[in-house]
């Protein structure tokens, strides 16, 4: 099945800065919602024996590259390039 994901759902994403509840590592780390990206990709994100949802950032990375690519090819038709 080919997948992509559209401009707007990838701009909407929402990021933020975190640290994790369930660590002694207090470092401050970047990420997006996996509750949000469940919504339009459930197999980027599983859940732990804790409950916490944990968010696959490597795939959705690829995911998120391709989909932009496409769509620049896309729009490189409609102008002529």
């Amino acid at each position: 099945e080919d997948i992509s994901l559209d401009l707007d759902t990838i701009a909407n994403a929402p990021m933020f800065r975190f640290t994790w509840r369930d660590s002694d590592d207090k470092s401050i780390h970047i990420g997006s919602s996996a509750q949000y990206w469940k919504e339009y990709a459930r197999e980027l994100v599983s859940i732990d024996d804790k409950d916490f949802h944990r968010l696959d950032y490597s795939t959705l990375g690829v995911l998120m590259g391709i989909s932009l690519a496409k769509r620049i090819k896309e729009l490189e038709m409609k102008i002529g390039g």
